[in-house]
This record gives C-alpha cells, structure tokens and sequence, in this order.
C-alpha cells in the first residue's frame, strides 16, 4: 500500500505539474498588459536583452500551457509593453524574463514575478514587476545542451551531455572536452567517488554508466572497477573507513542506485583485485512498479536511501557480511505532518552539524542520527512547507533545496539562518538533472536537460516547459543583493 501511495503521488504531481490549456469562454477571459523597464543595467544599456518571456504560475503550482504549445508566452521586445490575450481569468502568479535569444536558446539577464494576483475577465489587467539581474553564470561551453548531471571533485567541475564529458577548473567556465569513454559505455549520469590514497582517501569522478560505475583516475577510465557487476548505474557514492576498534584494515563501501534496485560493495586494501569483488545487486523489478530508489547517502557507519517502500538505512555491516537478504535488514524511518507519513525523495548530511537533510512532498525536515531510533530531534525547515522537495544538497555553510520550479538556499553561516527562493525564469537551465557544490561549498553548480519532464522519477516524457538545457552557478556572494524569505 506504501508503495502505492508513493506512486500515486508522483503520478498526481506530474498530472499537476503540467497543465493543459484549455479555451474558456470568452467572458472568461482575461488580457494582461506588461510595461517593460530593464532599468539603467549595463547590460540592458548594451542592447543584451532582447527578448522577453512570460509564465503564468497558477495557484495549484501549474503553468498555463498557451495556444501555441509553448508554457511561455515570447516577445522580440526589450521595451514598451507587452500584451498577452485569452488569459483563463483567475489567480495567476506572473513571471517574467528578459534577456537574450541566440540560436533558440534563451538566456535570462532580468527576472520578478507579480506574486499572486487575479486577472479580471474582459479587461486589460496592468501588471507591474519590479525586475532584477539573474545570479547565475552560464557556461557558454554547454549553453542550450542536454546535460544530464554535474559534480564537483577537488578544483575540478565535471558535466556530462549525450555521452560527451567536459571538465572546467572550479567554474562553469570555460569548459572543455575530455577523451571519450571505451566503446560500448553510455553514460548515465555522474558521482562523486573516492580511492585509497597513500593510507587515506582522495576523492575523484565516477561516471555512472550502462555497464557499472566507471572511476577517471589519473586521466584514465578504470574500465576494471565493474566487471563483475555490469549492471546499469544510476547514482553511485563512496565512503572511507580508517583502521579502527572494529576494523584491521582501512576500507570503502560503495552503494549505487540502477533501475528499480540498489546494491554495493565493501572494499578493503587486502582485497584491491576487481576480479575478486562480490558486489550486492538487489533486484525488486518483478515485484515493484515504478523507480524504487529515489536518492541516498552516506555518513560514517550507514546508507540512508530514499525509496518507493519507504525510508530507510542500512548499517555497512550488513554489505560488508554480504548479507543474501538485504532488504530484510533495512532499519525503516519515517517523516510525518500532522500525523501522516510523508514520501522522502532526497537526502544529504551536513557533517559538520551532523544533521541529515530531508527533502519530502510536504518540506525540508532536518534530523539527527540515532543509534536506536534511526533520527531523532526532527524539524521541518520554516518557510518550505507545502512544496515537494526532489533534490537536496548541503556544504558547509549552506544547503540547497530543489522544487520543479524554486532553488531554496538556507545561509547556516548567520544566526539566525537566513532562507532565500528563487523562481525557474531566474537562470534555471531547464529542467534540473544534477545539483552540487565545488569552490568549497561557496558555489552552487546546476546542471539541466530540455528533453526532461519536470518531474524526476514520475514516467513522463516531454520537453522541459522551463529551458532549453545547459549548465550555471550560483555563487553565494550573489545573495546579499537577494532579500531572504526569512
């Protein structure tokens, strides 16, 4: 039944998420009328903005899908006014964009929204909106492409589009090529890994592909790592165990994420030989529908998975014994509003609070690990309920939270911490496929796909109503000239 539930709701939340326009009858409907001020911006005084675009976000957190097919309504004008006809009267939230279209792809350099407000039928309704610069820095490299994730490692960013991989140095950038993966991979998406290094461990980049986790090491493709487990990889993840009262030798414990399943390994330095490992692969796609692992992490001594049967962890005994039932070892957790579980999507910790970050339908919930009871001192995030929470990510002075259409940013650096939103028609690359922090946490890196629903997780199809594709950052220096939620 749980997992019903959870299928349900993504099912519901795509239906939601990607209204369709209908015609009203004509006294149903309403025209806006937008004047345009760029404002004295250098950029907007060098004839950068070019085009304009509209959204209307309604009150049920859909966008109006317009007569021409488009969810935008566009306008080669970067001044005067802006009419907009056969509007669905009623309480619609405004969002506007200026800036620059080059080779159908479109660049935001303005952005405000109307907040919500009702459009009266048979008239003109003014609409006024205070306008700001876009934050994000867009990689020219990857401008307009499909890029399906992004991850920091070290001084280096790494993106990934079709099966072409690019680096940059800490920034978006420029970016380069990189040599092509072996024949025969695809990629899937990419992961920050780690390896032994000289009595410790280094991270480095795991590609996550067709055929199992592929490390880059050293300029090289570790084509070896997976050969005994060449299962599809969706998410991969590592964490260090140095030698301890429990342990003689230092060891990692890999966990990965494929199609309607999980597995992973326990690794130590006696036992380096890939033609030797034992890899658990736990396969549930008989007896579930739908995607069943949504999102993990790890910290110290467990997994914590996200999941379409619930939320739970497992401890890295249990991989490191190879236990044959897995999933009867899963120690299950629960967040609840007003006395109702609510479906977990994305997790990630802040090692440095050691608080777990959890991104739910109904908020962004904070907890602390326990022993005995899995999480403890649980508290939801003020001024994140209500939205659903697809992806999470956390460094050490800040945490980003991701709905479909707002990038929530907590500051944890002041006190009190400080929480700031912004809209999609901000600088989002379209719809998001990959979210993380390099420059050590100060810069928020976002990767987007215009041939992905909005939606993760949910079986949809359809171009992005939001973007085109591409890759940004976000550096958090950008937020004092944002005024906090809260």
């Amino acid at each position: 039944m749980k997992n019903i539930k959870y299928l349900l709701f993504l099912v519901l939340t795509a239906a939601l998420l990607t209204s369709c326009f209908f015609n009203p009858a004509v006294e149903d409907t309403a025209s806006i009328s937008l004047k345009l001020n760029p404002g004295a911006s250098s950029r907007a005084l060098n004839g950068e903005i070019t085009h304009a675009r509209v959204f209307l976000l309604s009150d049920g957190y859909s966008l109006l899908k317009f007569q021409d097919g488009n969810y935008h309504f566009e306008a080669e004008n970067s001044s005067g006014e802006i009419v907009i006809t056969g509007v669905p009267s009623g309480n619609w939230n405004v969002l506007l964009s200026l800036g620059k279209l080059s080779e159908g792809v479109f660049e935001e350099i303005k952005y405000g929204e109307s907040g919500e407000i009702f459009l009266s039928p048979g008239v003109k309704n003014e609409v006024n909106i205070a306008l700001k610069e876009s934050p994000f820095t867009v990689s020219a490299t990857l401008s307009g492409k499909n890029v399906r994730g992004v991850v920091g490692v070290g001084t280096k960013v790494y993106a990934t589009s079709g099966n072409i991989l690019y680096e940059g140095a800490s920034s978006v950038y420029p970016m380069s090529e990189i040599p092509a993966l072996p024949e025969g991979y695809s990629i899937n998406s990419l992961s920050r890994g780690m390896w032994f290094d000289n009595g410790s461990s280094a991270s480095e980049l795991w590609i996550n592909t067709t055929k199992g986790i592929v490390p880059y090491r050293g300029g090289v493709y570790k084509t070896d790592f997976p050969q005994e487990n060449p299962v599809s990889v969706l998410k991969s993840g590592a964490m260090y165990f140095p030698v301890d009262e429990d342990r003689e030798l230092p060891a990692i414990l890999i966990y990965y994420r494929r199609p309607k399943g999980f597995g992973g390994i326990y690794i130590d330095t006696e036992n380096l030989d890939p033609a030797n490992w034992e890899w658990t692969n736990v396969d549930l796609s008989e007896s579930l529908a739908g995607e069943l692992i949504y999102d993990f992490t790890i910290r110290k001594d467990y997994g914590y998975f996200a999941s379409s049967i619930g939320a739970f962890r497992l401890s890295e005994a249990v991989m490191r014994e190879g236990d044959s039932d897995i999933v009867a070892q899963a120690e299950f957790f629960s967040i609840k509003e007003g006395g109702e579980e609510v479906v977990v999507f994305s997790l990630d910790f802040d090692e440095e609070a050691g608080r777990l970050y959890i991104g739910t339908e109904k908020g962004v919930y904070s907890a602390t690990p326990h022993d005995t009871e899995v999480l403890a001192n649980i508290t939801r995030i003020g001024n994140t309920e209500g939205y659903p929470f697809f992806r999470v990510s956390v460094s050490k002075n800040y945490a980003a939270f991701l709905t479909v259409y707002d990038l929530f940013i907590l500051d944890k650096s002041t006190t009190p911490a400080k929480l700031y939103k912004l809209r999609f028609n901000s600088g989002f690359p379209g719809s998001i496929t990959g979210m993380d922090w390099i420059n050590d946490g100060e810069t928020l890196v976002l990767s987007g796909a215009g041939d992905r629903p909005l939606v993760p997780f949910a079986e949809t199809t359809g171009a992005s109503p939001i973007g085109e594709g591409g890759l940004v950052s976000l550096d958090m220096s950008k937020l004092e000239k944002l005024e906090p939620i809260y």
